[in-house]
């Protein structure tokens, strides 16, 4: 905290519901309020006098704002009252700091000095690097577990997927491999919009990719000696569908067709299940609409580990292809450096929406 200070001559520090058990936050939190400073580790005193501390709303919380007020600092409700403009601004300069969903859980600001709008542009602009750096995400917490999912599945193959679906997603499955009867199924259950939707889809990325296939390059470099660069398609691939809080369909899409395009000779498909065991009838219908119809009841690192080391039912692939979560991708990492090849460790995605007034809503 009283780096963060020292770096930043402005400051935002957020506290996310300080609860009163945990004494030394909570504690802390008082004695700034009381002093208007605080020692850090080699004794040194850090002034906060503009600093602006967030409290998002619980009972901790709105005791620190409470005994803000009862020493004399400006709390956002209190400015509120005195400078309605002054309320505003801070609140636009902290939309575009946090997210508005998050805006909406803040409890109340303490605010350690009247600054001015100049200072609270100046803190949008401190803030802004920090917001454009990409999340570090330490994956360290999981690698045992990781590792111990993929050599499990190494090991028992159809069992241990068996098993880590009942243990992980608390669904008991007697088959892994999606019948025939799920696909009719699945097809009767999606909506006309959304197989038309498909449809357009399905024709636009496949014109896209079949424009990108590669030709063969033949050139004699002098009389006698050809050089000859072929394109082969891999063989069988692995595609991973993620599951969660929404079919993505559009993954398969995405992955299916230039699989198909590209000449690979089998497509296996992994996703994961809802509760009752069954994959979603969007995925299922888009499988199908991309020719696809090896596609297995499995998510996760251990659909990731049964496609790189195979099992009884689930074929071991040249390359596995597709997005997920943080055990998908070290999953994808872990096989890459021993089995199979992938396409690379999924990072964080960034789509940016262009238009103007010519464009149709």
């Amino acid at each position: 905290l009283t780096e963060a200070v020292r770096r930043q001559p402005y400051a935002v520090v957020l506290f996310d519901e300080i609860e009163k058990a945990h004494s030394d936050v909570f504690n802390l939190m008082l004695q700034l309020l009381d002093d208007g400073v605080l020692t850090d580790g080699l004794g040194r005193k850090v002034d906060f006098k503009n600093t602006i501390i967030i409290m998002t709303s619980n009972a901790g919380s709105r005791e620190v704002v409470s005994r803000a007020r009862g020493v004399g600092y400006r709390t956002s409700s209190q400015a509120a009252q005195q400078d309605v403009a002054v309320d505003s601004n801070y609140r636009k300069a902290l939309t575009e700091i946090f997210a508005p969903e998050f805006i909406n859980r803040i409890d109340d600001v303490v605010i350690f000095a009247t600054l001015s709008i100049e200072h609270i542009e100046r803190i949008v602009d401190l803030e802004f690097e920090r917001l454009c750096r990409r999340a570090e995400q330490d994956n360290s917490l999981i690698a045992e577990r990781v590792q111990a999912i993929v050599d499990r599945v190494a090991r028992e193959g159809d069992a241990a997927l068996k098993a880590l679906a009942k243990d992980i997603d608390g669904v008991e499955l007697d088959s892994l491999k999606v019948s025939e009867t799920e696909f009719v199924e699945a097809a009767e259950k999606v909506s006309p919009e959304v197989k038309a939707a498909i449809e357009v889809a399905r024709k636009n990325i496949s014109a896209f990719h079949t424009a990108q296939l590669p030709r063969e390059v033949r050139v004699e470099t002098q009389p006698g000696v050809v050089c000859i660069q072929r394109p082969v398609a891999i063989r069988r691939v692995g595609l991973y569908i993620p599951g969660g809080t929404a079919p993505l369909f559009s993954t398969v899409l995405m992955l299916a067709l230039p699989a198909k395009i590209a000449g690979c000779e089998e497509v296996v498909l992994c996703t994961p299940t809802n509760k009752e065991g069954k994959v979603a009838a969007e995925v299922l219908y888009a499988a199908q609409q991309c020719g696809v119809t090896s596609v297995y009841k499995v998510g996760g690192a251990q659909a990731v580990a049964a496609m790189a080391y195979g099992t009884e039912s689930v074929p071991k692939v040249d390359k596995i292809f597709g997005p997920g979560n943080r055990y998908v991708t070290l999953a994808k990492q872990l096989v890459s450096g021993r089995n199979t090849s992938i396409d690379m460790p999924a990072g964080p995605s960034e789509v940016m929406v262009m238009d103007d007034e010519s464009a149709d809503a």
